[in-house]
């Protein structure tokens, strides 16, 4: 007999062209959503940059980045953000809930700064497709971490 799975799927939404920021209250108000974010590469090339801008953002990214932010904290959605070992602390500190850590050692700084152990089912790699999608899949916690939860244990 099969063993059944125990574990969820996550439904996100990466907010990255000019019309999803200003639409960013409605389309958070769909039921079910997981996490949302901001999508950082996408936008910052729809805003005219020729690099991706990274932290800090220059100042219209920096409010499309707070607009996501505070549209998900009004609506219990957790942020998802990518973080660093320097600053995965003030990330968690300011309400950042699901991790793009990208290194084991952001994931270590992020659990010992939250007094939290890592459980298998909160662990999650997303793998590429040949088109460019993102699919999530559990993944045991041994390996290097793409995503860390940190809240809602």
């Amino acid at each position: 007999m099969a063993a059944q799975s125990t574990g969820r799927i996550a439904l996100g939404v990466k907010i990255e062209s000019p019309e999803g920021v200003s639409n960013v209250e409605q389309i958070l108000s769909v039921p079910g959503l997981g996490f949302a974010e901001m999508g950082p590469g996408d936008l910052g090339l729809a805003l005219g940059y020729k690099q991706v801008p990274r932290e800090p953002y220059p100042p219209d990214m920096q409010e499309a980045r707070e607009r996501v932010f505070a549209a998900c904290c009004a609506r219990g959605i957790p942020f998802l953000e990518t973080c660093t070992p320097e600053n995965i602390a003030r990330k968690i500190d300011e309400g950042v809930r699901v991790i793009a850590g990208h290194r084991e050692e952001t994931a270590q700084v992020g659990r010992a700064h939250t007094k939290r152990t890592m459980r298998y089912r909160e662990v999650i790699q997303v793998l590429p497709y040949p088109r460019g999608e993102l699919m999530a899949q559990p993944h045991a916690p041994v390996r290097a971490l793409n995503f860390l939860r940190v809240c809602n244990g």
